[in-house]
């Protein structure tokens, strides 16, 4: 069975938002000063819409199963 992962976007803080911050920050992406919070906030969102852009995904800044499937696939 697979794992649902719940939708990641401004204002929600879980767990998972953690996990997103550390795979932006390895891959090049500003997370903003206060590094790995859990908290999505506008730096997360605007560096999930850089991430989007740079491959050519539906710029929303929100994370969900096709944006956290290509940020997981991107990582070394």
């Amino acid at each position: 069975m697979r794992e649902v992962r719940p939708l990641l976007k401004l204002g929600v803080k879980h767990l998972d938002v953690e996990l997103l911050q550390r795979n932006l920050s390895r891959l090049g992406y500003e997370i903003g000063l206060n590094g790995v919070t859990g908290y999505f906030d506008e730096y997360i969102e605007n560096a999930v819409k850089k991430f989007q852009q740079d491959y050519n995904l539906t710029v929303d800044g929100t994370v969900g199963h096709i944006t956290g499937s290509r940020i997981d696939a991107a990582l070394p």
